[in-house]
C-alpha cells in the first residue's frame, strides 16, 4: 500500500512540473486519483477464500460459510496460475476465482492444477 501511495504522490508531482495544459494536467490528475481510490478500496475489501473437497467441491468466502458448488470445465489450469470456473448450488451464473500458489499453500495448488487438467481431459474425451 506504501509503494501505491508513493508513485500516486510521484505521479502527481510529476504532472504538476510538465508543460502540459492546465485541462490536461486535471485529467490526468482526476485519473491517477481514480487509480488511487480504486486500489484502496481493493485493498480493503478483499476478500479470503477457501477450497475444499468433502463429498464435493466446497467454497469457503469470508461473507459466507462453506458452500456446495460444481466446478465447470472452462477453467484455465497454468503451473503457477488457476483460473477456476464454478457455480455455486442452485445458481446459474457462471463465476471465476484467480488462484496463485501462495494462497493455497504449493501442494494443493499442485492437486487441484492436476484434478482439473485431468477433469478437462476426461470431459473433452467423453465428447
Amino acid at each position: 500500500m506504501a509503494l501505491h501511495l508513493l508513485l500516486v504522490v510521484l505521479a502527481l508531482l510529476a504532472l504538476m512540473l510538465s508543460s502540459l495544459q492546465f485541462a490536461w494536467q486535471l485529467a490526468v490528475a482526476c485519473v491517477v486519483l481514480g487509480y488511487a481510490g480504486w486500489v484502496l478500496h481493493c485493498l480493503r475489501y478483499r476478500e479470503t477464500y477457501g477450497l475444499r473437497w468433502q463429498d464435493g467441491w466446497q467454497l469457503w468466502r469470508s461473507q459466507d460459510d462453506w458452500q456446495d458448488i460444481h466446478v465447470a470445465g472452462q477453467s484455465v489450469v497454468l503451473p503457477q496460475l488457476v483460473v477456476f470456473y464454478y457455480r455455486l448450488a442452485g445458481d446459474y451464473r457462471l463465476r471465476w476465482l484467480v488462484l496463485l500458489p501462495t494462497e493455497l499453500g504449493c501442494e494443493q495448488h499442485r492437486q487441484l492444477r492436476l484434478w482439473l487438467r485431468f477433469k478437462t481431459q476426461s470431459s473433452l474425451a467423453a465428447e
